[in-house]
């Protein structure tokens, strides 16, 4: 502290430091009392307390605010249907056929991760629904949350929820914001038909691809929201995701194929 400081401190009567909570000297007010506590109390020393809390705020409003803008749906089908054709085509570690032929949809999420600190999801997709005239076209879905603890590095993994019931593509069709294993059940899928023999069963069955087979995968909570502006950049109009699963537009083009993988025969 300069000494001039130092001396008019001492004429005032103030023997307090100058850092001290509460001192109207320094912040009138008292407005110190929330300073004070977010920094050290060496005054050249810069804020540290709450650094990692800012840092990790700021990160995740700008991971998840790409969530927000219209992204490209076609991507996510070229993406989807490379994915089914592949699992299609597998004899082992793959979706049984009968757990496909009896869906009522699906939903396919590619899921990313990153964090330091704390951790960062976010997620884009489609839905679909089997309906008595086919497959409708996809709509958009996306996801997105925030944890914490150490959690350093970036991961992406593909999801493939099958939906089971009418109620599962319901919960889509209304077009809000719901929580996979809260507002709806999910389990890890069969990856035989053995094991669909002695399945109990739940609305949605979750699988991921691992080392280039698909494995059922126990899946905690997942909050997934419809994405009315990519829907809309995608058909090229204002559409509901209930219009989308209910075939009342009809599939564009770029959906084609990926239809045509899923009602394409499994591999013998």
């Amino acid at each position: 502290m300069p000494d001039r400081v130092k001396r008019a401190r001492i004429r005032n009567g103030v023997k307090r430091k100058p850092w001290a909570a509460g001192d109207p000297h320094f912040f009138p007010g008292g407005a110190c009392v929330f300073f004070s506590a977010c920094y050290q109390r060496h005054p050249m020393k810069p804020p540290t307390r709450f650094v990692p809390v800012v840092i990790a705020v700021l990160g995740f409003l700008a991971f998840s605010s790409s969530g927000w803008a219209a992204w490209d749906l076609q991507d996510t089908v070229n993406r989807a249907t490379r994915d089914v054709w592949h699992f299609k085509r597998l004899k082992k570690g793959t979706i049984p056929h009968s757990v496909l032929e009896r869906a009522k949809g699906i939903a396919y999420l590619r899921k990313k991760e990153e964090g330091f600190l704390f951790g960062f999801s976010s997620g884009k997709g489609l839905v679909m629904a089997k309906t008595p005239h086919g497959w409708s076209g996809p709509a958009a879905i996306k996801s997105g949350g925030m944890s914490f603890g150490l959690e350093v590095g970036a991961e992406t993994e593909q999801l493939l929820f099958i939906l089971n019931t009418p109620e599962a593509v319901e919960h889509f069709a209304k077009g809000h914001k719901f929580k996979l294993g809260a507002d709806v059940a999910v389990t890890a899928g069969p990856t035989s038909e053995e094991e669909v023999k002695h399945y109990k069963g739940a609305p949605v069955y979750v699988y991921t691809r691992k080392k280039g087979f698909w494995t059922g995968l126990a899946l905690k909570e997942s909050t997934l929201e419809p994405d009315p502006d990519t829907d809309k950049e995608y058909y090229g109009r204002k559409v509901t995701t209930r219009e989308i699963l209910e075939r009342k537009v009809a599939p564009p083009p770029g959906a084609k194929e990926l239809i045509r993988a899923l009602e394409a025969p499994h591999r013998k």
